[in-house]
Order: C-alpha cells, then structure tokens, then sequence
C-alpha cells in the first residue's frame, strides 16, 4: 500500500512546564497539514518472512542503511509489546526520504502514521484506549498525523485532537535549512531558561485570543534560537528577503510564512 507522507506546522504553538508525573509537556497548538509542498513516499506491507524489513532511500533514490532512531521499529516493538498487533506479524516498508529531519515538521510522525493507517485498513487494530496510549509513547504529534486533518487544534500531551475548519484557505510557504534543530534540548532549554511559564488552562484561553486576532506565536522560538545562533541569523534574512512576518515551526529548524488567510 502506497502512502504520502505529508509535513505539518505549528500556526501556533503554547508550551506549559513539565509535568513531574510523566515528564512530559503539556501543548496548545494549531497544527497545519501542509499538502502542496514536499512529502515523502511510503510503501508499506506484510511480510511473508519473519523479519521486519525497512529501507530508506533519498530523494535520489540512494539507499540509507542508517537513519537514527527508526520509528517504524519504535512502534512496532510497542505495538507488540503491548500485544496490539499479534508478534508473528512483520512488515516490509520502503521510505522515500524527501522531508528534512530535524526540522520541525513531524515528519517522522507523519511517516509512522502512515503504519497505523495501513494496520487499521488492513484491520489488525483498534482504535481503543489502549492502543492510544501507545500512540501518545511513540511521538506526541502522531495522533494528528493519524487522524489526517487538514487543521486541528492539538492539546493536553498531543492526544486530544479537534478538528478546526478554517474560514479561510490559508496557503503557506516553507523555508528549508540545513540547521538540524533537536526537539529534545530545545525544550530543555526551554525548561531551565523561561521564566513565568504560563500554567496549561491560561494557555487554554490564549489559544482563542490568538485564533481571533490572528497574532501567531511560537513559545520554544526563544529557545531555539538561544541555542543555534544560525538560526536566528537565517531568521532575519528571511525577514528582510519576504518584507513579512516569518514564524519557526515547532522546535525548528524550518521556518514559514502564511501568504494567504
């Protein structure tokens, strides 16, 4: 089964402090799919061999033996693990690798939905309470992926997820970078340099002033640029080049600008 794995935004993004029960973050954020930009390609199916196998290409169809953590591995270990899917099942899974990692843009969410959405076609799963929780281990933005809104509101840790039909078409572009920003040390960052963190039920009623008045904002933008001065240096440039506003997605490194809304 063939997939399009597609990139998203964050129109907005409101961080709270950790939690001490899970260490996580709760989120208030607009995510934004965006479809007429990169993506990458995906195909996915059972294997007839008792073995897992992935392979990654790039864009020049140059096979990667080697791309970090694998997702599809992170996932299918808690899958079974949780005994969501039975353990003789194995797949074989073929990724072209167009979007940029490290980016911002979730795309190895993205990506790892895309097994979630072959499992459930295939009806290998439930989408039940438990097989949530596993979702919410394996990434914080993969139930958005998952449910495949255009726009949602995506709150609490990332598992609540609310459609959100836009007024307007919003049209946005991207700006790729070769600054590969981790999601990890910019929220420490984060964490031990931002003072009066605002609690998660403030940032639940700043959520609708910002949607209303349309004032976009990006509460780990600070920390990222603190951390790679290179980025903020290419935030201005990009600044001065588009004569417009110029917001970072996530924890970075991919910058947009909204032409349309």
């Amino acid at each position: 089964m063939n997939f399009k794995s597609y990139p998203k935004i964050n129109l907005m993004l409101l961080v709270s402090k950790k939690s001490k029960k899970n260490n996580l973050h709760k989120i208030v954020s607009l995510f934004f799919l965006v479809k007429d930009s990169l993506f990458d390609e995906i195909f996915i199916d059972f294997n007839t061999i008792a073995k897992n196998e992935i392979s990654y290409y790039d864009y020049k169809n140059k096979k990667n033996l080697f791309l970090g953590d694998c997702i599809f591995i992170k996932a299918i270990n808690l899958l079974k693990k949780n005994k969501i899917i039975e353990e003789n099942i194995f797949f074989k899974i073929s990724v072209k690798k167009k979007l940029p990692l490290f980016s911002g843009l979730g795309s190895g969410s993205s990506n790892a939905a895309c097994l979630f959405l072959f499992l459930l076609k295939n009806k290998k799963i439930k989408m039940n309470k438990k097989t949530k929780k596993t979702i919410l281990k394996i990434s914080s933005d993969l139930m958005f992926f998952i449910k495949q809104y255009t726009c949602a509101k995506v709150f609490n840790y990332g598992e609540k997820v609310r459609k959100v039909n836009l007024k307007n078409n919003i049209k946005v572009k991207l700006f790729f970078n070769n600054i590969r920003c981790s999601s990890k040390e910019v929220f420490d960052y984060f964490d031990n340099n931002t003072l009066n963190k605002k609690n998660y039920y403030l940032n639940q009623f700043l959520y609708f002033k910002i949607i209303r008045n349309k004032n976009y904002r990006n509460d780990l933008q600070i920390s990222a640029f603190s951390l790679y001065k290179d980025l903020f240096v290419e935030y201005e440039k990009l600044k001065k080049e588009n004569n417009k506003e110029i917001f970072l997605s996530g924890s970075g490194g991919t910058f947009f600008l909204i032409q349309s809304d």
